[in-house]
Formats: C-alpha cells, structure tokens, sequence
C-alpha cells in the first residue's frame, strides 16, 4: 500500500496541525470552514500514513475528553484516525474512562461512544491494563447508559477476572437483563460471569450471537498493525515472548467448533478456582508470577499454551506428564479435522511452542507422518537441540 500525502509531512508540522484543531475546539468559527477542512484533511492522511506519538495522543485525547466547539463530523474523523504509533499509555485509557458519564464538563454522549469504541479497538496495544482493571467498578457503574452499554459490554467482557466477578455484580447483570430484557451485548457479558461461577448464575441465558465481542472495526486494526510494524515499535511476537498476562483475543469463541469442522485453539480460562488459589489470568507482572507460583491453578484447557507464552513458562515449571498427555490429546482432536484453511497458521504456531519446549508431541509426529505420507520412514523434520 502507498503511503497518502500526509507521509510527507514532518513531527512539527503535525504539532501545528493539533495546535490548529486545538483553537477550532475552544471558540465555534475561530477557523474558516474551508481552511478547517484542509487542516483535517492533512491530519487524517499523516495519522493514516505514520501514526501518532504518545505526546500528539495524548494532546487530541485531552481536547475530545471535554467540551468542544467542534461540530460531529469533524470529531469522528479525529477520533477514526487516532492510530496509536506505539503502544497507548494507560493514563490516555484512564483520562477516556474519566469523561464518560452526565456533566457539564464531560463531552456529548456520542462523543463518549466514539471514545469507548476506540479504547475497544486498542485494547489489545494498551501499555498496561493495571488502571483499568482498578476503575472496573466505575466501568460496571456506566451500564445503565444506553449509548455506552454495547461498548461497555465489550470492554468489561476483556477486562474480566475472576477477583471482577461480585455477588452484587451478578446480581446487577441480572436485574438489568430484566429491564432491558435480552440485548445480545449484555448477555455476552453475563455469560462470562456465568463462566466463572456456574453454580451462582443458573437461569439459562439465551444463545449470543457468534462474534459478538470480535473486534469493531477488523480493516482500521489491521492498519494500526502496519503503522506499529514499520515504525519497529511494536512487534507482536517480541511481545509476546516477554509478557507476563495471558493473551487476550477478541470475540471469545476460542473453545468452539465451527460449522467448517474447524477447532480454534482456546483462551487462558480458569474455571471453579477455588478462594485460596490464584488463577493465571489474575498475574500482571513477573513479581506477580513468583510470589504467587505455589498457589496458581492450572486452567481448564490447557490446550490455550499453543499460544499463550504465559501459559508456556508456568507449564514449563509446574506442568506434569499428565498435563502434557491433555495438550497432546487435543491437538490429536485438532489434527483429525483433516487439513484446511488454518492448518498452515496452526503449525506455526505448534512450530513456535515446539521451539519453546523443545518437545515435539506425539500428536505433532503422527500427523506429520500421515500428511507427508512417511509412515515407516525415518522423518527428517525439525527437532530442537536439547543444549
């Protein structure tokens, strides 16, 4: 893809622009109709091109978080162009989460929306989620607004842990399904509370629609990701391998079978945990992680380790024959789907476990040997040094 016009312009330059909408936002008509919409113009193609830095972030977040002159059509498009160039600080997350509700210093409903939105659509490249996951009461707070409760659903359907889910907190969920009755984004909601506490919620909830919670906008995440990857800031993989919290993806169908026969691999849940123990998804750092090793419940699917590093460095410590005879038997589960669409992204992802453990599965072989019709043959394939 060529970059637009705006690639060409410089740091400065992007600091005039801001400086300019940042006037229009203070007093209605301070700049011409025309000149506004050539600033915006310019603004949109260097963000789409490059990205934004923290600071020029930072800078627009404060001018949508309060009340502005500038009319709706300008504020959206600001808002669909802020594409973060590295990661988005959490005090940005916290300065949207502060706007939303009803005052005179807050920003329009609509303009909370949009925010909210957002802050879905860059969940996943937030530099910490620590903030967020104290101002989870507030975030529960805001579900009776009706303009922020789709969003709301989804953003609080990722923070999630089990030390989130409150007795007086399903019994809100439930009394709000009685008043607004069966809207799909909020029984998405309910249904992970179900999850971790089967026993405490048992009305059958109706079915949610598959992909309720994937990402709002697949084409502007996709962008984001080519904007990080060429200015090298931010680099999933190298993430990946450092990080200390489990892997979060969107649409929370990780554990189910599709109409093509196709088995995605499953997210880090933990289930049935008990009050003493402490559950993978509740560690945020490496402190977290040795000072409470000794007490951490392994989760239901085990399987969720093909992808989640976090889950491989406590596998590789705390894991039994057992628990790898479990992992072995669903990609066995996996493999007999036959070959498909996903088998050449799944092996790679097997490819990169195997790597890490330095232990091809049985599972792994056999396939192997099957699809390359080696049977009896001696397989020369990759096989890691144990050194």
């Amino acid at each position: 893809m060529t970059d637009r016009p705006g690639a060409l312009l410089g740091g400065s330059r992007l600091r005039q622009l801001i400086s300019t909408i940042q006037q229009a936002a203070k007093k209605r008509n301070e700049i011409p109709k025309d000149e506004m919409k050539e600033i915006l113009d310019e603004f949109t193609q260097y963000a789409y091109s490059r990205g934004l830095p923290g600071d020029s972030l930072g800078g627009l977040i404060d001018i949508l978080t309060t009340p502005s002159k500038l009319d709706q059509a300008t504020t959206s498009s600001i808002i669909k162009s802020l594409y973060p160039r590295g990661k988005v600080r959490e005090d940005i997350a916290v300065k949207i989460v502060g706007c939303f509700g009803q005052g005179q210093h807050k920003p329009a409903l609509n303009i909370q929306a949009h925010l909210l939105r957002w802050l879905v659509m860059v969940y996943n490249v937030l530099e910490g989620y620590t903030m967020l996951s104290q101002l989870y009461g507030v975030l529960f707070s805001l579900l009776d607004m009706i303009t922020l409760r789709t969003h709301l659903c989804h953003l609080l359907s990722l923070l999630t842990r089990r030390k989130h889910v409150k007795p007086f907190r399903i019994q809100a969920l439930l009394e709000l399904k009685q008043v607004v009755g069966n809207e799909q984004a909020l029984l998405g909601l309910l249904q992970i509370y179900k999850d971790y506490y089967p026993d405490v919620i048992v009305e059958r909830l109706p079915p949610s629609k598959a992909g309720l919670f994937s990402h709002p906008n697949p084409e502007w995440i996709e962008r984001l990701l080519a904007i990080q990857e060429a200015n090298a800031l931010n680099s999933s993989a190298a993430s990946a391998k450092f990080s200390f919290q489990v892997v979060r993806k969107y649409g929370g169908q990780g554990n189910k079978r599709r109409k093509t026969g196709h088995l995605t691999v499953p997210e880090v849940r933990t289930y049935r945990a008990v009050e003493t123990s402490v559950t993978l998804e509740e560690i945020g750092d490496v402190d977290d992680l040795v000072s409470r090793l000794d007490k951490l419940e392994l989760p239901n699917q085990l399987a969720a380790v093909i992808e989640d590093p976090l889950l491989q460095q406590v596998l590789g410590l705390l894991g039994s024959d057992t628990d790898l005879e479990r992992v072995n038997n669903w990609l066995a589960a996996y493999f007999s789907c036959g070959v498909n669409d996903w088998t050449k992204n799944y092996l790679k992802k097997v490819l990169e476990y195997t790597k890490y453990t330095k232990r091809l599965l049985p599972a792994v072989e056999t396939f192997l040997e099957l699809y390359l019709g080696l049977q009896g043959a001696q397989i020369t394939i990759f096989q890691p040094s144990r050194s």
